[in-house]
């Protein structure tokens, strides 16, 4: 997995966590629940990659992947409870617009170190930094 509880708890709250999570009214974090998005999302990540041409699997895992996997792994926790909001659904789109850029070449994704991790087509893939939050599209909204 790309991506742990605790990188998703950057992105979502405990209590959102729990919502999202707790079948049972228990009050607590259902782990298992936020494993098995987080492993869709990796698998999801992968099959890009693979297609980039890219080993797998990876041995450093760039910061740029944890990011993806947490948009698109909160994405899947918040459709599960019917909860997805136009937030949710534009950062689980632009992860698999991000994703398909990198599995046509046009993007690659790059360790903080500035090692770029190579694909075996003589590509390579880069990540340049976080997705922006603001642009032309939402500046109006603030």
């Amino acid at each position: 997995m790309y991506a742990t509880l605790a990188d998703l708890e950057l992105y979502i709250d405990r209590d959102t966590l729990i919502l999202l999570t707790d079948d049972e009214d228990a009050g607590v974090v259902v782990e298992s629940r936020v494993n098995k998005v987080l492993e869709t999302a990796s698998t999801i990540i992968d099959d890009h990659l693979a297609e980039a041409g890219v080993t797998l699997p990876l041995n450093d895992v760039p910061p740029r992947l944890v990011q993806l996997c947490c948009a698109i792994g909160g994405y899947l926790l918040h459709v599960r409870r019917d909860r997805a909001s136009e937030m949710w659904e534009k950062q689980y789109n632009d992860a698999l617009s991000y994703l398909e850029k990198v599995a046509q070449g046009t993007r690659t994704l790059v360790k903080l170190t500035g090692q770029e991790v190579e694909a075996d087509g003589g590509g390579s893939v880069h990540v340049a930094g976080p997705a922006a939050m603001f642009g032309e599209e939402t500046l109006d909204k603030f």
